[in-house]
């Protein structure tokens, strides 16, 4: 069964998909995959989550604040999906956490050097004032925790047969 989601499109526009959240027993641990469908209800129309980073990325982060709350976020696959007539294009997209605002809102994390490029960086580092990145343990990192990003570039199109099975996974039945 689907669930409706509205979202806002390129233009501000309000945007409709529908999406699932389908379970993967394929490794020994349980992972889920967000299965967000677009083409279902014609009546909408909009902009197409593929074409829209900032769309997809608001989508994501309201449905694991919704449904995935404190679920790791590397148990978690996001694909985006959209039925034109009988044929169904995927794409799988790897979900990014942003590790500063897990930081800011108080999430277990502890500040370390980055490795320095030149001498200057490497004296830099020595008197404690170098460039310095957020690391997390990833069982620390859950959905609700952060904010997440998808990165279009980054995207996997998925064969017709893979689309196919996930979108009928999440209860959308296909057109003949």
């Amino acid at each position: 069964m689907t669930t409706t989601i509205i979202y806002p499109g390129n233009h501000r526009q309000p945007c409709q998909a529908e999406y699932a959240i389908v379970p993967d027993r394929s490794g020994p641990i349980l992972k889920v995959t967000i299965v967000v469908i677009q083409g279902v209800c014609d009546a909408w129309g909009g902009t197409i989550l593929w074409s829209s980073d900032e769309a997809r990325n608001n989508v994501l982060n309201r449905i694991l604040e919704a449904d995935l709350n404190g679920i790791r976020i590397e148990f978690i696959d996001f694909v985006s999906a959209h039925i034109e007539r009988s044929q169904v294009h995927a794409v799988r997209f790897p979900i990014h956490c942003d590790l500063e605002d897990f930081a800011k809102r108080g999430g277990k994390h502890r500040r370390v050097d980055v490795p320095a490029d030149d001498i200057k960086g490497a004296v830099l580092n020595v008197i404690g004032v170098g460039q310095k990145q957020t690391e997390a343990w990833s069982g620390d990192v859950v959905a609700g925790s952060c904010r997440t990003v998808t990165i279009f570039d980054e995207g996997r199109q998925l064969s017709p047969e893979e689309a196919a099975e996930l979108v009928t996974a999440a209860g959308v039945t296909l057109p003949a």
